[in-house]
């Protein structure tokens, strides 16, 4: 832990692997890109967190999971392609993360809880092969404008989307049975929403303070 706080003069990393003692690995230093070219299961929770300056990272193919607060406050990543082999997006992955774009890939089979949290995202597109999107997961993506949630989508955690306050389009597929509490909670821009008829159930506040939404 901590191996490089603070050596503000690195600006490059190539890493053979990262394992669980490699947390918090660069905090407070210059690095601008990092490359894992080994083979690894997953990251750790924290493995980059605190890299106020990293812009890029390659992840190698075969990593099957990104570990919590893996990218916590990485401010100025703005893009970042997840491996086609991950199949969860772990815990706060990217919470306080200035990530704007980011493709999920059909490998993903869940969304963990705050994965999202307060990130910089614009858009996203939720593909069928998540069946499980976490509590809170894109909770306080001020930025986030359209989310689109395709068929096959099974479960969406309360305050899903809550205080996402440009959202303004969300589609939702029939495969949803359940709108979960506050999922939407202080989305201020959404104007229009079309509930499936799969859906049985609608949660407390589920809309609340949606000010602008009009057609329901």
């Amino acid at each position: 832990q901590y191996a490089f706080n603070g050596c503000s003069s690195i600006t490059k990393a190539v890493l053979p692997y990262v394992d669980y003692r490699m947390s918090y690995l660069l905090p407070q230093t210059s690095v601008t890109n990092i490359e894992v070219v080994g083979a690894c299961a997953e990251t750790i929770p924290y493995s980059f967190s605190d890299m106020g300056k990293l812009e890029t990272v390659v992840l190698p193919e075969g990593l099957g999971r990104l570990g919590g607060s893996t990218f916590c406050s990485c401010t100025c990543l703005k893009s970042f392609a997840i491996p086609n082999s991950v199949t969860n997006i772990g815990d706060m992955a990217f919470v306080d993360c200035g990530v704007t774009n980011i493709a999920i890939p059909a490998s993903v089979k869940e969304i963990e809880g705050y994965a999202f949290y307060r990130s910089g995202l614009q858009r996203v597109s939720i593909p069928g092969t998540v069946k499980v999107v976490g509590f809170g997961a894109f909770w306080g993506a001020e930025q986030l404008k359209e989310a689109n949630v395709e068929e096959g989508v099974v479960s969406i955690g309360g305050e899903a989307f809550s205080n996402c306050s440009s959202l303004e389009k969300v589609t939702l597929p029939d495969s949803i049975a359940e709108i979960s509490a506050r999922t939407f909670d202080e989305c201020e821009a959404l104007e229009a929403v079309t509930v499936p008829a799969s859906v049985k159930t609608i949660g407390t506040a589920a809309f609340r303070d949606c000010m602008s939404l009009v057609t329901v």
